[in-house]
């Protein structure tokens, strides 16, 4: 009777212990959620991250198959000569599309043809812009990050209070939300509903992340 109770007892801690791991496995839940991110999936980014820039493409697949979710970008400044910048460029894109309702995967969205610019011309044409110190350099820099856009005399609006929400809400120092959830697993990170971080080495395919994003947007 006592060795069948304790069978019964590890079969359930067995059990108990495989869905724990296989949770661990592919997401961890963030001690400090993102605020106001339901339904939604963030991606946090650096420009000059390699594999950020591989996982591009398979977003906007992503997002195509899970409609119900919205697409916030964070770019990381703290990584990247000109990651600040880069931050500063990204978030008045983002608040020019918002403005004009334009999807962010979308081709008419400035934001997506800087990032696409930016992308191409660093991890491509191995393009470095001289270095952030040089004001040529950060001229050059912004010139990339332009190259395609449709906006005539852009002029940067970091103290509006769309931009200004967009790049606090990012943090442009290691105090910042992009920072503390970088950290944990680097970069691209992927958190949805502002709860679930995805752990991108436990995939094994796009099939694998769409539907773990589909099931992790359906969690509470």
């Amino acid at each position: 009777m006592k060795k069948s109770f304790l069978k019964v007892i590890c079969a359930v801690f067995c059990l108990f212990s495989f869905a724990f791991c296989e949770q661990d496995e592919r997401y961890i839940v963030l001690e400090n959620p993102i605020e106001n991110a339901e339904n939604s999936l963030i991606e946090i980014f650096s420009y000059d991250c390699p594999f950020c820039y591989k996982f591009d493409e398979v977003i906007k697949k992503i997002m195509c198959e899970n409609t119900n979710l919205k697409f916030i970008p964070y770019h990381l400044a703290t990584r990247g000569e000109f990651g600040v910048l880069g931050s500063e460029i990204f978030a008045n894109l983002i608040a020019y599309d918002n403005n004009k309702s334009v999807d962010l995967f979308d081709e008419l969205s400035e934001f997506n043809r800087a990032k696409k610019a930016i992308f191409a011309a660093y991890h491509e044409k191995k393009e470095r812009w001289g270095g952030v110190a040089d004001e040529n350099g950060k001229n050059a820099f912004l010139q990339t990050a332009l190259a395609n856009s449709q906006i005539s005399n852009f002029k940067f609006e970091n103290n509006s209070t769309a931009v200004s929400e967009i790049l606090n809400s990012w943090g442009l120092d290691k105090n910042g939300k992009a920072y503390e959830i970088a950290k944990i697993l680097g970069v691209p990170a992927f958190v949805i509903n502002g709860k679930y971080l995805i752990k991108t080495s436990s995939l094994r395919s796009f099939d694998d992340m769409a539907k773990l994003v589909k099931e992790l947007s359906l969690k509470d």
